[in-house]
């Protein structure tokens, strides 16, 4: 797609929530995370399985059997409350900030932070064809640093069903209850098939949150400049995390498109205004024409 200056271009902002879940027994959402045009709260279901066949875990704390909001025991964490969205846009680069709040610390019965899998046809928002390493994957034969890939390739991502599935002692979140209604396959890592976007840089910052129930922040930012942001993105965005690579917790988001003028189309369209005013001040004038 090809964009010029005199077009508006596309920046992502605004929302429809989604997310996804797994562990040992299931916990609701916090009662204190509401919903804003910046914030998403968690509210997207689990599929739990254990084994390598997948078999479904039908353990308690789900109704149905195998389907919750989140898979944790006591001492092993992964319930994500939120995750806080900001777009900017400034000197013809576009930034999207995503800010999770969440229990899991990283590390955890083997699990460590998930990759985040962006989807840009929000007809169709759990096909993710982008993915942001967090650099933290190498473990499971995903990617030593953070980076934006193409995954068009077969192979470029892994799911937590086929990293998990041969640990059968324990029991992870196999697939998500996505935006569309359906259940489908948890993706969680980005492996090195997939195809590097070096016009994109990505910034990942893990630390404290300051909130005491969900006291771990992990804190991603993906910058571009403004054509390469609306090529991608100008569609709108979906976004899904999956907390852990296990898929314990996972919560998803859909973006849709603002439109906003670049630098450039503003100056012409405020000249253009300008000049539209003159016209119609010499037409409402004859005798000055």
């Amino acid at each position: 797609m090809h964009l010029r200056g005199r077009y508006q271009y596309r920046a992502v902002l605004g929302g429809v929530l989604i997310s996804a879940a797994l562990g040992l027994c299931a916990a609701p959402a916090s009662a204190a995370c509401v919903n804003s045009p910046t914030v998403f709260c968690d509210a997207t279901k689990v599929q739990a399985y254990n084994g390598a066949s997948p078999n479904n875990y039908g353990g308690p704390g789900f109704v149905p059997p195998g389907v919750g909001d989140v898979l944790q025991s006591g001492g092993n964490l992964f319930d994500t409350d939120r995750v806080n969205v900001k777009v900017t846009s400034s000197a013809g680069t576009t930034s999207l900030e995503l800010k999770y709040y969440t229990q899991f610390n990283g590390s955890s019965v083997g699990a460590r932070y998930a990759d985040v899998f962006l989807g840009n046809n929000l007809a169709s928002p759990d096909h993710f064809q982008y993915g942001i390493a967090l650099g933290n994957q190498s473990s499971n034969g995903g990617l030593g640093s953070p980076g934006l890939y193409d995954l068009a390739s077969a192979g470029s991502y892994e799911t937590s069903i086929q990293i998990w599935s041969s640990r059968t002692s324990f029991i992870y979140g196999g697939q998500f209850q996505g935006l569309d209604g359906l259940w489908h396959d948890s993706p969680t890592v980005v492996t090195p098939l997939a195809n590097p976007l070096n016009a994109w840089s990505v910034n990942v910052a893990e630390g404290a949150s300051g909130d005491a129930q969900y006291p771990y922040l992990v804190d991603i930012t993906l910058m571009a400049s403004n054509l390469d942001f609306a090529t991608l993105f100008g569609n709108g965005l979906s976004v899904f995390w999956g907390t852990g690579d296990c898929s314990n917790d996972a919560i998803e988001m859909a973006l849709p498109p603002v439109q906003l003028p670049e630098p450039v189309s503003l100056g012409l369209f405020a000249a253009g205004l300008a000049g539209m005013a003159g016209l119609r001040r010499r037409k409402s004038n004859p005798a000055r024409a």
